[in-house]
């Protein structure tokens, strides 16, 4: 767990080497953090973004123009005047979020649980996008040569890193991207800028009604920009990227509002800045995610039998799911192992095992969908004498929460 807000929304972080999956408990509150993976020598080699809210509302936006999430990315609320509505902030091309306002008309950091580094400057040392994977809490500011953290030596700069196809480094969720820019982009195609808006001087943030841009009424909150080490116009601006680089120069397009003006062509922004995203809806993306499946109790042990419960993220295009029984390691679905195949049409299952008294068994549950096959954590246990049932306190529960992106 590298750094989470003060509402702690999730705990428990582990790794598992053997589904090579990561797992956490959500604490049920909303919030965001990160969690990151480490090598044998500390450092870390990726990093995920947690955000914990309740789902997005998809807003379809006029003229074809693309879908758009309801609320900021990292915002636990779309309620205008909610300082959970203004969410986190990116540095142009890079995946990890930096810490937005806890105020909508203040610049007050939230409060999280690291103390963050200071800034670096972008050098040919830090201002690589290796340095950014090794250090996702440290803000890089922009070098005189082409007003980027990436460092080029000359005024050239890299414009892979966001895209309007989604690269590795967007910070948007899966199904989701950086939305495209200019007047080609989402914002233009939707006429923000002439579209009928009102500045809202109370909840600090533009309001466009229902029909404006939109089959339903839209919330941008002016969430304010982080800027050579420091948070600034949190209230009075609102700064949103988007994926597409500027022709001319070595900015990227946003779209920038202040007052009721709103101006997404002329007013672009040093890609060092960290502003605000509002994810838009991949339309390239195929759905090609496994079942995400967890073990969740073992019990009853006898000479003979036991309990096994088990629970899936989803039941969308489960085909076949249950669980894998046998006296080896690493049960699988094409190993002959013994299979134990769940009917019940539900998200939590259970089923009953059946083995003999004094081996040693291994376990693990399984789900299958047209992507194929995911395994949950393996259990293994010694079948018991009935007349000695084992201890079942060292298994308790596991409500797994597991990153697949």
């Amino acid at each position: 767990l590298l750094w989470q807000d003060k509402a702690l929304p999730i705990s428990n972080v582990t790794y598992n080497s053997q589904s090579k999956r990561i797992s956490f408990l959500y604490t049920g509150v909303e919030g965001n953090a990160v969690i990151a993976a480490k090598d044998a020598s500390g450092n870390i080699i990726w990093s995920w973004h947690i955000w914990c809210t309740d789902a997005p509302v998809e807003q379809i936006y006029n003229n074809e123009a693309g879908t758009m999430m309801d609320r900021n990315l990292g915002a636990t609320s779309a309620t205008p005047g909610d300082a959970g509505a203004l969410g986190l902030l990116y540095q142009w091309g890079r995946k990890d979020p930096f810490r937005g306002s806890s105020s909508i008309n203040s610049n007050t950091l939230i409060k999280t649980t690291i103390t963050w580094p200071s800034r670096v400057y972008s050098d040919t040392n830090n201002g690589t996008i290796e340095y950014t994977i090794s250090n996702p809490t440290t803000y890089i500011q922009y070098n005189a040569n082409n007003c980027d953290w990436f460092y080029t030596q000359n005024d050239a700069t890299n414009n892979t890193r966001w895209g309007n196809i989604k690269t590795i480094y967007d910070p948007c969720p899966v199904g989701w991207k950086v939305p495209t820019g200019g007047t080609a982009g989402i914002f233009g195609k939707a006429d923000v800028v002439n579209a009928p808006h009102t500045s809202d001087g109370t909840n600090h943030g533009i309001h466009f009604p229902e029909g404006s841009i939109s089959n339903q009424s839209v919330w941008y909150p002016k969430a304010g920009y982080f800027y050579e080490g420091s948070l600034s116009y949190t209230g009075s601006s609102g700064y949103y990227w988007t994926s597409t680089p500027c022709s001319n120069s070595n900015k990227a397009h946003n779209m920038y509002i202040s007052g009721s003006s709103i101006n997404i062509s002329s007013k672009d922004y040093y890609r060092a800045d960290a502003q605000s995203v509002r994810c838009m809806k991949d339309e390239n993306y195929v759905d090609v995610t496994m079942p995400i499946i967890a073990l969740d109790t073992l019990s009853s042990i006898t000479s003979t039998g036991a309990t096994i419960t088990a629970t899936i993220d989803k039941l969308d295009g489960i085909i076949e799911k249950g669980f894998l029984l046998g006296t080896s390691e690493h049960p699988t679905v094409d190993n002959n192992y013994a299979k134990v195949v769940n009917t019940q049409d539900t998200l939590t299952f259970t089923s009953d095992l059946e083995f003999e008294a004094g081996d040693i068994y291994y376990v693990r549950a399984f789900a299958t969908n047209e992507n194929g096959t995911s395994y949950s954590e393996e259990l293994s246990f010694l079948a018991s004498d009935a007349d000695n049932p084992m201890d079942l306190s060292a298994y308790g529960t596991a409500n797994s929460y597991i990153i697949n992106k």
